[in-house]
């Protein structure tokens, strides 16, 4: 083999061995984008985490609340099963009103439930 063919396969095999090179340096930086968009996408799962956590949190306050107000309108519907019929007639708006309360605590526990 003549020297000036050394030279040209040795020129060959340097420009082989720097295109190599970028391929590595074009595959770190692949990978590295990869791990920051796995960690973004892990920050990200935990967030929608607490959201959930939080969305279920609020949903169990309302459930005790709507129990809390199923309880008052049994004990109002009681409290006006017991007043004489004059008093029916001037109590009977607060049986009317709960009613509404409780209604409007049930439609946000449905809100709630479906993200509406």
């Amino acid at each position: 083999m003549s020297l000036k063919t050394a030279t040209s396969r040795i020129k060959d095999a340097t420009v082989s061995l720097k295109d190599a090179i970028s391929r590595i340096k074009a595959a770190i930086f692949r990978i590295k984008a990869a791990t920051v968009s796995f960690k973004g996408s892990t920050f990200n799962f935990k967030a929608a985490t607490v959201s959930l956590k939080a969305a279920i949190f609020r949903i169990k306050a309302a459930t005790v609340s709507l129990k809390g107000s199923k309880f008052n309108l049994k004990a109002s519907t009681v409290a006006i099963l017991t007043l004489q019929p004059h008093q029916k007639l001037e109590t009977s708006w607060m049986l009317g009103s709960l009613k509404i309360a409780m209604y409007g605590i049930e439609m946000y526990r449905i809100l709630n439930r479906y993200k509406i």
